[in-house]
């Protein structure tokens, strides 16, 4: 069996974590508050009623990415947990995620003209599953980040608080201005959504915002590295370590009563959220 990997912090923290700290890393949170208003109010919508491939077939497309994106976490999660480099374990790939992220954001709404239905099929599954996979190699980093800023208690209650006060502010306001500048009811569209020139705007706004905000909480928390934990010794990545860690986790009491009522509150949640305009 394989030894256990240890870790340590190259620098011990001489006070408290840095109220600035606590705000670039909750910018954190907009990539995927952006990409998740985008996705559950008009990528449905988009294929189905502007594009016109049926409902259906979309949300097989959007079904198999998700199924994908629910592997590739733990596996990620892994990979990042025993990365050794200059820049630790978190940023090196949050950084590597920025680009991919923003171009599949955008490819995502803006399918070249002239496909088919199979085509318009076959592009949806390709840019969904992209946007869920880089979003990944962001996100799981960057949830696993918080929680090595410091071991005090209240100290990472704060930074959650941080995070969900930023989320929601950057969320509103994202919305906010998609909704007025961008899909407006106008003469021609009284419902804005189905105008389908509003999705080229739409698209280089989406994958251009979200690259940037990955960008900008990846490079102003880059000080921080020195305080992270940081493995003591190299270990390669085994995909049999991956299946242990997640059988040990589902062995947890604990961890299996918070993940049965997050799974029944988005079932619950989904149909509704689906449902709005």
């Amino acid at each position: 069996m394989a030894e256990a990997v240890t870790y340590t912090r190259l620098k011990e923290r001489g006070g408290p974590v840095p109220v600035s700290t606590k705000i670039y890393q909750g910018t954190g949170s907009w990539p995927d508050s952006f990409k998740n208003f985008a996705f559950n109010t008009f990528l449905l919508f988009y294929y189905s009623q502007v594009l016109g491939i049926p409902a259906s077939l979309a949300s097989l497309a959007m079904g198999v990415a998700l199924v994908i994106d629910a592997i590739s976490d733990p596996i990620v999660g892994s990979f990042s947990d025993n990365l050794r480099s200059r820049l630790g374990r978190r940023h090196p790939l949050m950084y590597a995620a920025a680009l991919p992220l923003a171009f599949s954001l955008w490819g995502t709404f803006a399918p070249p003209g002239g496909l088919d239905e199979v085509g318009l099929f076959c592009w949806l599954l390709c840019f969904t599953i992209s946007t869920r996979l880089t979003l990944t190699f962001f996100l799981v980093p960057w949830n696993a980040m918080f929680a090595e800023f410091t071991d005090d208690y209240v100290e990472r209650t704060a930074i959650v608080t941080y995070r969900y006060a930023l989320g929601w502010a950057g969320g509103i306001a994202f919305t906010f201005l998609t909704w007025t500048f961008i899909f407006p009811a106008s003469e021609a569209y009284p419902i804005g959504q189905l105008n389908p020139d509003a999705y080229e705007v739409f698209a280089p706004v989406l994958g251009l915002t979200v690259g940037l905000a990955v960008l900008f909480t990846t490079h102003m928390t880059r000080r921080e590295v020195p305080y992270l934990y940081h493995p003591r010794q190299a270990s390669r990545f085994r995909f049999r370590v991956v299946v242990r860690e997640v059988l040990l986790a589902l062995e947890n009491r604990n961890f299996l009563r918070i993940f049965m009522a997050v799974l029944i509150g988005a079932v619950i949640a989904r149909p509704a959220g689906a449902g709005g305009e």
